[in-house]
C-alpha cells in the first residue's frame, strides 16, 4: 500500500510529462484555430465581394490571434512571466520555503494546472466573443481575467511571495 509521501513524490515526478502533453494539446488546438481562421477569411472574402456593407473582419482576425497564441504558448507564457514577475520560471517548485516532499508543492502543481487551463480558456473566450458579435456582455472581460489569473496561477509560488510581501504575511 503506497503512503502519502510516495504518492506526492510520484505526482511531482509526473508534472514535466503533463506539461509536454499540454504543449502538444495547445499546438493541435492552435492548428485547428489556424485552419478555422483561414476558412473564416475565405468566407469574409466571399461576403466582401457580394455585399460590402455587412462584413466583419473581427471574427477571422481574433481566431488567427488565438491560433498564434496557442501555437506559441510556451513563448507567450515565458514573456508573460518576465512581464509580471521579472523571471521566466513558471514551473519551478524549488523556491525558498518549499520542499519537494511538501504538500504545498502538490497543491501548487494543481493550481498551476488550473492556471494553465484558465489561460487557454481565456484566449478561447476572447475568440468566442468576436464570433458572437458582442451578444453576451462581459465576455472580453472574462477572457482577459482568465488570461491574467491563469498567468498568476501558473506561477503560484511567486504570486504567493508577492501576496506575502504586500500584506506582510509570514511564511
Amino acid at each position: 500500500m503506497p503512503n502519502i509521501p510516495d504518492i506526492i513524490k510520484h505526482l511531482s515526478e509526473q508534472v514535466p510529462d503533463f506539461w509536454r502533453l499540454a504543449t502538444a494539446v495547445t499546438f493541435v488546438m492552435g492548428l485547428f484555430f489556424t485552419l478555422r481562421s483561414f476558412f473564416e477569411f475565405k468566407i469574409y472574402g466571399e461576403m466582401r465581394v457580394m455585399m460590402s456593407a455587412s462584413t466583419n473582419i473581427m471574427k477571422p482576425l481574433s481566431t488567427l490571434m488565438v491560433a498564434i497564441v496557442l501555437l506559441f504558448w510556451p513563448d507567450v507564457v515565458h514573456n508573460a512571466m518576465i512581464t509580471f514577475f521579472q523571471h521566466p520560471r513558471p514551473y519551478s517548485a524549488m523556491h525558498e520555503g518549499f520542499d519537494l516532499s511538501s504538500i504545498y508543492v502538490i497543491l501548487g502543481r494543481v493550481i498551476q494546472i488550473v492556471g494553465f487551463i484558465a489561460f487557454i480558456r481565456g484566449w478561447i473566450l476572447l475568440a468566442r466573443s468576436a464570433h458572437q458579435g458582442g451578444q453576451q456582455p462581459g465576455m472580453i472581460g472574462k477572457g482577459i481575467t482568465h488570461i491574467i489569473g491563469g498567468i498568476f496561477a501558473v506561477n503560484i509560488f511567486e504570486t504567493w511571495r508577492i501576496i506575502q510581501a504586500t500584506f506582510g504575511l509570514s511564511t
